[in-house]
């Protein structure tokens, strides 16, 4: 009994995948049948996706070929499915077609009673850059389609791919396949840009930053490690570096170190982390702002709370120096006014030096507190107007 009509030059079609343009795959069909005609139709999971060319039926005469092309239709995503889509080819023996065109063959398909073989199913692969990049947006990745897709990149494709991988909070098992195939581990968004280890700390990926850092990657991110409250990313980077004791005030290129990182985004764990191991509470950044200036920027209280019992002086005092006009020569209570955190308001107040001492007419220690210049008594922090007006009086008569 007969099982097959024609043979498929083809087991399965791979699509170079570009946005929003036709990609296209061919594949030849044969006749096995030495004496009659044989009718091909062909058809796919999705017909809106995909078309064919010349068209998606023919004649095949005894035992001749013809070529075929699929054509995914120009899309902005690759549709990336699992199981993938794939190209059915059906076919049946047509005695009396000597000849036909299109509409002729349709209408063949067409009737009920017509014994159809289905002689191959193709599956359809998008690969290409771009079809990993669309994977690995994607939240329904499978590994036996990523591992497609990167074997038909190359290193560059990849370790671009891998910073996008890097990023996210679920992507240590797709970083771990693009280190094997070759992308960098120290790879960069751009010349002085973000790492694939700087982006994997930042999202959290405890498996992407140990995988990176076995596969050679030579950053220590402990500024974003701080930032995202991991200690554990903070303990395990210290053990697989050198750095020395003084690790919490290694400052970047703002001066800002992990204290200040932590203190941002009001992590407390690993802000008493770097305090506990010497950080340096007061330290000022490039625009002279505290980690204090930090906390109080964000609204953290435990934060602001554990800084200013870690300071051997009062923080409240320190002024900022640079940045826009409005945030030169400011406390960490000017910030939290301005950003609108009242429930900062009476810890940060520095009421007990500047105000007091300025109520009693002690002019010399109002001068004298630390880090405050004369911009700063020109400007200073009052509960209010009423007072900011008695308290410069006082200043201006010396009483």
């Amino acid at each position: 009994m007969m099982d097959r009509l024609v043979k498929v030059e083809a087991a399965e079609l791979e699509l170079h995948f570009r946005p929003s343009y036709r990609c296209t795959a061919t594949f030849k069909i044969t006749s096995l049948i030495h004496t009659i005609p044989v009718a091909v139709k062909l058809s796919t999971v999705r017909p809106s996706s995909y078309s064919f060319s010349p068209d998606a039926v023919a004649l095949l005469q005894p035992l001749s070929s013809a070529v075929f092309t699929l054509v995914l239709l120009p899309t902005a995503a690759p549709p990336l499915i699992s199981p993938p889509d794939a190209v059915f080819i059906g076919t049946a023996l047509a005695p009396a077609l000597q000849r036909a065109n299109s509409a002729a063959l349709r209408h063949f398909f067409s009737r009920p009673a017509l014994p159809i073989f289905r002689d191959a199913s193709l599956p359809i692969h998008l690969i290409g850059p771009h079809a990993l990049r669309s994977m690995l947006l994607s939240s329904g990745s499978t590994s036996s389609l990523l591992a497609r897709i990167i074997s038909s990149c190359t290193p560059p494709e990849l370790s671009s791919a891998l910073l996008l991988a890097a990023g996210d909070s679920s992507g240590g098992n797709a970083v771990s396949a693009l280190l094997s195939a070759g992308a960098n581990p120290n790879s960069r968004r751009a010349a002085g840009g973000r790492s694939a280890i700087s982006l994997a700390v930042s999202a959290g990926c405890a498996d992407a930053v140990e995988v990176l850092v076995k596969a050679g990657a030579t950053d220590r991110p402990l500024y974003e490690a701080a930032a995202g409250n991991r200690t554990d990313l903070i303990l395990f980077l210290l053990a697989e570096s050198d750095f020395g004791l003084d690790w919490p005030d290694m400052a970047d290129a703002d001066g800002r170190t992990p204290v200040h990182a932590a203190a941002a985004e009001g992590s407390v764990d690993a802000l008493r982390l770097c305090l506990s191991c010497g950080g340096d509470p007061e330290r000022t950044d490039a625009r002279g702002w505290t980690p204090l200036h930090y906390a109080a920027s964000g609204g953290h209280l435990e934060a602001t709370e554990l800084l200013i019992k870690s300071s051997d002086f009062n923080p409240r005092l320190a002024v900022t120096r640079g940045g826009k006009w409005w945030l030169r020569s400011k406390t960490a209570f000017d910030i939290a006014v301005r950003k609108g955190h009242s429930h900062l308001f009476e810890i940060l107040r520095p009421e007990d030096e500047l105000i007091r001492a300025a109520r009693c007419g002690k002019v010399a220690a109002v001068s004298a507190s630390p880090l405050i210049d004369e911009s700063v008594l020109a400007e200073p922090v009052w509960e209010s107007h009423e007072e900011a007006t008695s308290a410069a009086a006082l200043v201006n008569t010396g009483n």
